[in-house]
């Protein structure tokens, strides 16, 4: 299921790019390009998730992700070459437990402009 993802998104791999010590693009491309395309779609409905929620919502959809990736990709959004999406963050539960969720909210600079990279 995870490849037919991949094939909706193929005009894209080439404009998103990824970085750290680690990163092969060959290896880590095709899968970081497609959590975060499935990441960005699942959180566009402006809807409070927690971590666990969004892994649950995409593993079910095909796609390998753990509470790692998923918050790594939601953190991806935020920089200017994957949208520059603005993350709200809000505690719940517990004020002492560090428990959160989070919201996608566009950046004003996006709201007259394409939502993604090659979107009309």
């Amino acid at each position: 299921m995870a490849s037919a993802q991949l094939s909706l998104i193929p005009e894209i791999a080439p404009v998103l790019t990824f970085d750290g010590a680690t990163f092969d693009p060959e290896l880590d491309g095709p899968r970081l390009t497609s959590q975060l395309a499935a990441a960005r779609a699942l959180m566009l409905d402006g809807k409070w998730r927690t971590i666990e929620a969004v892994v649950d919502a995409l593993r079910k959809s095909g796609i390998h992700a753990t509470d790692r990736s998923v918050s790594a990709r939601l953190r991806d959004l935020r920089k200017p070459a994957h949208g520059g999406w603005i993350l709200d963050k809000r505690r719940i539960g517990d004020p002492k437990s560090g428990y959160f969720e989070y919201r996608l909210v566009p950046s004003e600079r996006l709201l007259d402009a394409p939502a993604w990279p090659g979107e009309a």
